[in-house]
């Protein structure tokens, strides 16, 4: 900028000193041609103007000196008039002599006229006597009137044409006087434009320079910006893989006991009289292992590990299941000032999703919107359409298509501009830990949206909260099918089912299980062991444990089965949800799969889908 600057001044300093110097000379020249004309010019018409006024003074004294002859005053007057004039004379002479050859002719014409006058006029010098008195007074009348006259004469004719060459001088003057104005007004003008035009272009240069220089620190800070939200980003997703494999871990380990603390108190209480006193207890054992278990599966969602089977559904429909659920009345009840509204305003609402995650995400942010109010107020439920054009992905960071979104607002405090910052991670939560959250819930919605391939964006003032859900649009669609309910108990008719488990409690639970359903049971503590005994006595179904350690993994397990039993019929059970060799095994022929911890009604459902299929 600052090169560029000093570059348009340097070019104004350098015009200027051209025009200068331009000006300078063609002033120079015009006094040049000034001084020329006036050295032409004035000497000679001065002479001629000195010598006519002489004449009438030399007239003058020599009239005055015959009338006066005793005044000796006019003798000396005359005598230094007619010297003066000789003297003009001269001067004219000298004058006329390098101007031309007919000029210097006239010039001596006229100095031997002079020459001639001051000859006649050279006896009234001295006095004269009363007998000289009537000669001077006929040589004055006869003489030197004659001279005076020739002598005027041949002066006008000289002063015409000097007239005449004053007025062509004056012309000549006037032209380049004119000449040289319009040089100097031109040059002036063009150095006032030249001056505009270099500044201009100057401006122009520091205005594109300063443009661009804002624009590459916009696109610098732009990119910072980015990057540091990359940073950011790559940051929260490696803190979320780290959290996410320690949850899942856990939560396999944790499912693995709860089948314990929710199995046996469903066994307990299909033997214990409904009068029972302790059926109360172990129904507050269950219940409480339930409520660990959906913790454990807030969990699974948080290590990325949630999806299950996708299946078309109706979000519309969805958000009318979730309303007719006895945890949503519950919901209500416990905040009767909080009035709802549902909006379905979205067209067309079918995507390939999870419903029960979908439906955790609902209850989740509907649960945050009633806590955050005080006193009354509401909270909305809106769905609508969205599309994402190639112009808006950078703002929403999705892929352009058409999207229906999912938006809840309340009218409750706000999130504070700091914790919007960190309500997605895990556990973090300004409510009470263990009474009305356990600081999964945003965490939950995240990571669902994540694995839905959608994105989740939250705006909040001190006037409420919104979060928006965008799903992408199912391209098929299709009814949505029946969400799982209650249905009837399956019961078995004597089938033979193999449970292998690694795990000694597990494998009792889900042998009395079976049993109770009525299906003949054996069990295996290993891959190893099973395969041993699926040689020596086929059965008709597998309840395969997916993680086993040591020895083989549940899926090594089933495919060496199938070497001897190609059509042989399975269900994988784990402690994590749908895993890459859950799929796999899956692939190779098994029918169905189910999460620990299970309710018998769950394993009696799953085993008679698959043995009727």
């Amino acid at each position: 900028m600052k090169k560029h600057l000093n570059f348009g001044f340097i070019s104004i300093c350098i015009l200027v000193a051209i025009s200068s110097t331009f000006l300078l000379v063609h002033s120079k020249k015009g006094g040049h041609v000034l001084n020329e004309i006036t050295s032409d010019i004035t000497p000679g018409a001065i002479a001629m103007t000195e010598m006519a006024t002489t004449l009438e003074e030399i007239g003058h004294y020599s009239l005055h000196s015959v009338t006066d002859r005793n005044d000796r005053e006019l003798g000396e007057k005359l005598k230094k008039a007619v010297a003066s004039l000789q003297r003009q004379g001269q001067i004219h002479l000298a004058h006329e002599r390098h101007v031309g050859l007919e000029e210097k002719k006239a010039a001596q014409l006229l100095l031997a006229k002079i020459e001639n006058l001051s000859n006649s006029v050279a006896p009234f010098h001295t006095p004269t006597t009363n007998s000289d008195y009537r000669e001077l007074q006929n040589h004055e009348l006869a003489v030197v009137h004659a001279d005076l006259r020739d002598l005027k004469g041949l002066l006008l004719f000289h002063k015409n044409t000097h007239l005449a060459e004053l007025e062509s001088a004056f012309t000549t003057i006037r032209f380049k006087k004119n000449i040289l104005s319009q040089v100097i007004i031109g040059s002036s003008l063009a150095l006032v434009l030249a001056v505009i035009v270099i500044w201009h272009l100057t401006m122009r240069i520091y205005g594109h320079f300063l443009t661009e220089q804002q624009a590459q620190q916009r696109k610098i800070e732009l990119d910072f910006q980015e990057k540091k939200e990359i940073e950011k980003k790559l940051q929260n997703a490696r803190k979320m893989e780290s959290i996410g494999l320690m949850a899942g871990g856990v939560a396999h380990d944790l499912n693995n006991i709860l089948s314990g603390i929710i199995g046996y108190p469903e066994l307990i209480l299909q033997e214990l009289p409904q009068e029972s006193r302790l059926r109360k207890r172990v129904e507050a054992i269950q219940q409480s292992g339930q409520r660990a278990a959906v913790v454990v599966a807030d969990l699974l969602t948080v290590a990325r590990s949630a999806a299950t089977t996708r299946e078309n559904y109706n979000l519309n429909a969805l958000i009318n299941n979730y309303l007719d659920t006895p945890e949503c009345q519950k919901l209500k009840s416990l905040h009767p000032a909080v009035s709802w509204v549902q909006r379905p305003g979205a067209g067309n609402s079918f995507i390939s999703c999870s419903p029960v995650h979908i439906q955790k995400c609902l209850m989740n942010l509907v649960t945050n919107g009633c806590e955050a109010i005080e006193g009354r107020g509401s909270v909305a439920i809106t769905s609508y359409d969205q599309c994402i054009t190639e112009d808006s992905m950078a703002k929403y960071g999705l892929q352009p298509g058409d999207y229906v979104v999912l938006s809840v607002k309340d009218t409750g405090l706000g999130i504070s501009k700091k914790d919007l910052e960190h309500i997605f991670e895990p556990f973090y939560t300004r409510k009470v830990m263990g009474r009305s959250g356990s600081g999964l819930g945003l965490t939950v919605v995240w990571n669902t949206m994540e694995d839905h391939n959608g994105k989740v964006f939250v705006e909040s003032d001190e006037n409420g909260t919104c979060f928006q859900l965008f799903f992408p649009v199912s391209k098929k669609e299709s009814a949505s099918p029946a969400l799982a309910g209650d249905s009837e108990e399956v019961r078995g008719r004597g089938e033979h089912i193999l449970v292998v488990d690694d795990e000694l409690q597990l494998r009792d639970i889900a042998c009395q299980m079976l049993t109770s359903l009525g299906y003949r049971v054996d069990k295996a503590q290993s891959g190893e062991s099973a395969i041993e005994f699926i040689k020596k006595k086929p059965v008709d179904l597998l309840l395969l444990d997916m993680l086993m350690e040591p020895g083989l993994s549940g899926r090594q397990t089933y495919a060496e089965i199938t070497k001897i039993y190609p059509e042989q019929k399975a269900i994988i059970a784990s402690g994590f949800s749908k895993s890459e060799d859950v799929r796999a095994t899956l692939q190779l022929g098994a029918g169905g799969f189910i999460k620990k911890p299970y309710s018998m009604q769950q394993l009696g459902l799953a085993v008679g889908e698959v043995l009727s299929s």
